[in-house]
């Protein structure tokens, strides 16, 4: 069962990574009307998976190395295929996304230095609600942009349809969408400045030092080979 938990989850990750050239070929299409529905269904589904792998890898908890490599990967390569897409495609503004991809550069970085002094930093609250916020506000205005921004898009063609004198049943996307987007941003700078400040003190302590090389094993006198040998720990 915990083989299989495991399985399930990294396979989970693996759709996230393959679904991302997806999703940026999808939100490109703009010839194509249905495009941006699609692209939004399938990122909605990408976050979930992305709930639902560490639910799978701590369900016997127990978390692999490569479960966790796929997990950090994923969750990087997708929002930032996502994101330098939605720029490319005038969706949203370049110094937003510079905002959110520099904290994941710096939360990364920050992690990775912990990690060499042996020190773990987990996700805390608040970054998994920039999470689920990130994935809720970039849905909302891949969706957004569909009614908005095209004239094909299919919420564009079903809203003109159904307009009875001033009323536009999805003008409230314009009216949450980017402030959806904005909170989004704050959320991503608090939970990075929480980040930071938990790890201050790792900067102002000397860092670990290194481990002394091994000497070379010197080879077993002759008629010793079949004996165990004992091999010594360096010092900590």
């Amino acid at each position: 069962m915990l083989k299989a938990n495991l399985q399930i989850a990294n396979l989970l990750s693996w759709s996230r990574i393959l679904s991302t050239p997806i999703v940026m070929g999808l939100l490109m299409l703009a010839d194509w009307a249905p495009s941006y529905l699609i692209a939004a269904i399938l990122f909605t589904v990408a976050e979930i998976t992305d709930v639902l792998d560490g639910y799978f890898a701590r369900r016997q908890k127990s978390v692999s190395n490569l479960g966790i490599f796929l997990d950090l990967t994923a969750d990087k390569l997708f929002t930032a295929g996502v994101l330098v897409t939605m720029v490319e495609m005038n969706i949203i503004s370049s110094w937003l996304v510079a905002i959110i991809l520099g904290r994941e550069f710096l939360i990364t970085g920050m992690r990775t230095y912990a990690a060499s002094a042996g020190v773990v930093i987990p996700a805390g609250k608040w970054g998994k609600r920039k999470t689920v916020m990130t994935g809720v506000s970039l849905t909302w205005l891949i969706i957004w942009a569909d009614a908005a921004m095209r004239p094909n898009g299919l919420l564009k063609g079903l809203n003109d349809l159904v307009i009875a004198g001033d009323f536009q049943p999805f003008k409230w996307f314009f009216l949450l969408a980017w402030p959806l987007v904005y909170f989004m941003v704050f959320l991503t700078l608090y939970s990075g400045f929480l980040y930071m400040k938990d790890a201050a003190h790792l900067f102002s302590e000397r860092p670990p030092a290194p481990l002394t090389p091994s000497k070379p094993v010197e080879p077993l006198p002759p008629g010793d080979e079949g004996k165990p040998v004992k091999v010594i720990e360096p010092s900590k």
